[in-house]
């Protein structure tokens, strides 16, 4: 997962260098722009794990350490898109605004960079099992290993008995959101030339995600 945050962060990083050129940013700005908002999606998407899974996270931490080590110890999951977005937004304006930067012209030219960051960042989810899908009949339904999240998840679940090998065939629910999140970079990138004004291609952005992301979390199972 920590490796292709990473190379969401540098194709991220590089598309928006690149677009941002479209209004005059220096490349340099995309790229600074790009580390700061990787970070602040970290902290807040798990900052927002953490206050909607807090029974969970720290039902067994009973001294202070404990606590500390739960909070931050991502290999048990814990990223909530939701979080990262908020403060990553906030972080953006704020930015921009240091550096004297239009936030919706930049926005505009270099929304498709956030998508090709969430299209690496979900084949993270997928190797890292999270984020998986109800259980799927079609011919692309994937089985997950004894020990993995998926296959510990259904288990505690009662989905699952304690000795199978692998889960049921589960919907690819990580990869829909790949794919979802290429095509609308490649959408976004094309409707940049055609927009109508200022902030039409953030518009398009934010609502044709939320109508896509809520189609996929239909089959979400997790």
């Amino acid at each position: 997962y920590g490796a292709m945050l990473v190379v969401g962060a540098l194709l991220s990083g590089w598309t928006a260098a690149t677009r941002g050129q479209y209004v005059g940013a220096p490349p340099q700005f995309a790229w600074d722009m790009a580390v700061k908002l990787v970070l602040a999606g970290v902290v807040g998407s798990r900052l927002f794990y953490l206050i909607q899974y807090h029974q969970r996270v720290y039902e067994s931490a009973h001294t202070l350490a404990d606590m500390v080590k739960a909070t931050v110890n991502l290999t048990e999951g814990g990223l909530v898109l939701y979080g990262g977005l908020i403060l990553g937004a906030a972080t953006y304006f704020v930015l921009c605004r240091w550096h004297g930067v239009n936030p919706v012209k930049f926005g505009d030219a270099v929304v498709p960079a956030v998508f090709i960051g969430e299209a690496c960042g979900r084949i993270g989810c997928l190797l890292n099992g999270c984020c998986f899908g109800d259980p799927c009949r079609l011919p692309w339904g994937l089985e997950f290993p004894q020990g993995s999240v998926p296959w510990s998840v259904l288990v505690s679940r009662g989905f699952l008995l304690e000795n199978a090998p692998a889960t049921m065939p589960l919907h690819p629910t990580q990869i829909y959101s790949s794919i979802n999140a290429l095509f609308l970079a490649a959408v976004t990138a094309w409707y940049y030339r055609r927009r109508a004004g200022d902030g039409s291609v953030l518009a398009l952005a934010i609502m044709s995600y939320s109508v896509t992301r809520g189609c996929i979390e239909v089959l979400r199972g997790d």
